[in-house]
């Protein structure tokens, strides 16, 4: 066995090793953060989206629409309430509504609004391809809101669909 110590080839060679476990240790982090935002961002944007989309269903719900109204510019749709149930000393009568009550959901400048109030999007901005659409059948109104968030790295992408019936003032 050798007594003189370590040569110069067999330092080298630790160094090598050691700067390669190193260097790979680094590109592991590295991914590691980059992963971990990329994770983190999406979390972000699902629960932007689903408050966001609760918080239409939820307006829409409670304004209860019996009918619409077309918009005169595109994402956009007036919902109108033409009467109204209500329960009054014991007993539920028909409200009717004159003048008829509406709001409107409209996407405008890359904001949502709700009967011109925004709706508040934390993280991320809407993107331009965020739509509002909705179709009609004889009795049934379908609003289907297709909305984009971005951030500084990402796009997300999500789709709501609310159906309600449009119902005539009972007789």
């Amino acid at each position: 066995m050798n007594r003189r110590g370590m040569t110069i080839v067999e330092l080298l060679a630790a160094l090598v090793i050691m700067t390669i476990v190193a260097s790979l240790v680094a590109m592991l982090i590295a991914s590691y953060r980059s992963v971990h935002q990329d994770i983190t961002d999406e979390s972000k944007a699902n629960l932007e989206s689903t408050l966001l989309f609760q918080s239409i269903r939820n307006d829409i719900n409670a304004f209860s629409p019996t009918d619409y109204n077309d918009c005169v510019i595109n994402d956009c749709v007036i919902l109108v309430k033409t009467f109204e149930y209500v329960y009054l000393d014991g007993s539920i009568s028909l409200n009717i509504l004159d003048p008829i009550d509406t709001i409107t959901l409209e996407v405008v400048d890359q904001t949502i609004l709700f009967n011109n109030q925004p709706y508040r999007v934390e993280y991320f901005s809407i993107g331009q391809d965020t739509t509002l659409l909705y179709t009609v059948t004889t009795d049934t109104i379908e609003i289907e809101f297709n909305l984009v968030l971005e951030s500084t790295e990402n796009t997300y992408y999500f789709s709501m669909t609310h159906s309600y019936e449009i119902e005539q003032i009972p007789a």
